[in-house]
């Protein structure tokens, strides 16, 4: 039922928010608190339509440990996925991971631009699933609680042809072995949205690929 689960996730929160924050709450924090109280609401909505369509939660927050072969011996995985859930009548597993964004991204764009892998997340959540003995996740998605979905939550699935899911699978091991190898050049280059350390490095000015200037130069 929405009502009681959405009930029961808006006081859990607002233990948590007293056990943090004290009774008293500054202004910022109850802003937080109140988009956050809206979207667990929007989440209570899809998560009593998800069960109703058969879907139970089998595991939250599970750990698994796999492992990438190569040429210069084995790399260690260790993954933690925030929630399995698996359709008791056909035996499928999704597998989700849980984001807080303000603009909602799919899956696709999450992990893949150019027809090439930029993320290897739930490839790799798959892949350490299938070398644990459970089955093939018939479903990999991201369930993203966003500022801009206006009442309506619904996953991104990361569909992935058998020849896409190998590309992903061979590049993780090409870099496990460059990883190995001790291989981490050239760098990529930085284009992340936010970068706090780009003015004290002069990134984006005439100054970028200016030298150093040597200790003492000023004094």
């Amino acid at each position: 039922d929405a009502k009681r689960l959405r009930a029961a996730l808006e006081a859990s929160l607002a233990e948590l928010v007293a056990q943090r924050y004290g009774s008293e709450l500054a202004p910022a924090v109850l802003i937080q608190v109140e988009q956050l109280r809206l979207r667990l609401g929007e989440f209570a909505v899809w998560q009593a339509q998800w069960v109703a369509q058969g879907w139970r939660v089998r595991h939250v927050e599970h750990s698994f440990e796999g492992q990438l072969e190569t040429a210069h011996g084995v790399l260690l995985l260790s993954a933690k996925i925030d929630r399995i859930d698996e359709h008791p009548q056909s035996g499928e597993l999704a597998v989700f991971d849980y984001k807080f964004q303000d603009v909602a991204k799919s899956a696709k764009a999450m992990h893949r631009s150019r027809q090439e892998f930029h993320n290897l997340q739930l490839p790799l959540y798959r892949m350490v699933m299938e070398q644990n003995g459970l089955a093939t996740p018939a479903r990999l998605g991201i369930l993203a609680l966003s500022g801009e979905q206006k009442g309506v939550v619904e996953p991104s699935w990361l569909d992935l042809s058998d020849t896409e899911f190998e590309e992903a699978r061979t590049l993780a091991h090409d870099i496990a072995t460059k990883i190995q190898a001790g291989i981490f050049w050239p760098p990529a280059q930085l284009n992340a949205p936010f970068d706090p350390f780009k003015w004290i490095c002069a990134v984006g000015t005439e100054d970028e690929d200016s030298p150093i200037e040597e200790e003492g130069a000023y004094e």
